[in-house]
């Protein structure tokens, strides 16, 4: 769940493509990548890599 709302958040951003949307990954702060992941009920994991994304 935590991946795919990465994802539609970097393709409402504008990216296309994997790897684009790897870079915008990238950017999101730390603290809004933890609240996602509590927010989706799961342990804190980092961040997707672009071939998972």
């Amino acid at each position: 769940m935590v991946v795919v709302a990465l994802v539609a958040a970097a393709t409402v951003a504008g990216t296309t493509g994997y790897t684009a949307m790897a870079g915008w990954v990238a950017d999101v702060p730390q603290p809004a990548l933890t609240n996602l992941y509590l927010r989706a009920d799961v342990l804190p994991a980092g961040r997707p890599s672009r071939s998972t994304l």
